[in-house]
């Protein structure tokens, strides 16, 4: 077992949630922030591969400890990820937890470049309002912004057993297309 195998589909892999993405009073308690590439990730959105870690929380083995209690873990599938065209690549990280690893297609450059090209669909749709027309530059698909909205559908809570105040959340990712909020057609 190496932390360079390639990811199966029966793992399953943590991603460190900031509390303010939390909010458990919506039907969605995930916001999409959580999941939202930032410009650190250059080759993907960051995930921890379970089977390096001796728990969940281990997932935050660097987290600065005065910032430790402000953090979740959502616990996803890989197959459930891979049914939403999505991959899970390994990529050590020297300074982190074991088995990190990362998703390309939620990388900042896509992220970037996919909402450049929905605020250019909108910007397309709304100049050509009461023409009757309306022109989509762009589709969205798996590991564009609609991505994470579908990922948040099906999440629930489970209070982790730790000293470090820990949330585990397991997320049920639906397969379906239909109301992943993407722009275009």
């Amino acid at each position: 077992m190496d932390e360079h195998d390639a990811v199966d589909d029966g793992e399953v892999v943590y991603r460190r949630i900031h509390r303010l993405f939390i909010v458990p009073s919506v039907q969605i308690l995930i916001q999409f922030p959580a999941f939202r590439p930032t410009a650190n990730d250059s080759t993907g959105l960051s995930v921890f591969r379970s089977r390096f870690l001796l728990q969940p929380e281990d997932a935050l083995a660097n987290v600065a400890p005065d910032k430790i209690k402000h953090y979740y873990v959502a616990r996803l599938a890989v197959r459930d990820l891979r049914n939403l065209g999505l991959t899970v690549v390994p990529e050590r990280n020297p300074g982190g937890p074991p088995g990190h690893a990362v998703i390309p297609e939620l990388s900042w450059a896509a992220y970037t470049r996919a909402s450049l090209e929905n605020a250019l669909v909108a910007w397309r749709s709304s100049a050509h309002a009461g023409m009757g027309t309306r022109t989509p530059l762009a589709s969205c698909s798996a590991g564009r912004s609609g991505t994470s909205s579908r990922i948040n559908a099906g999440a629930s809570w489970k209070a982790g057993v730790s000293p470090i105040p820990v949330l585990v959340i397991t997320i049920n990712v639906p397969i379906s297309n239909e109301g992943h909020g993407c722009t275009g057609a």
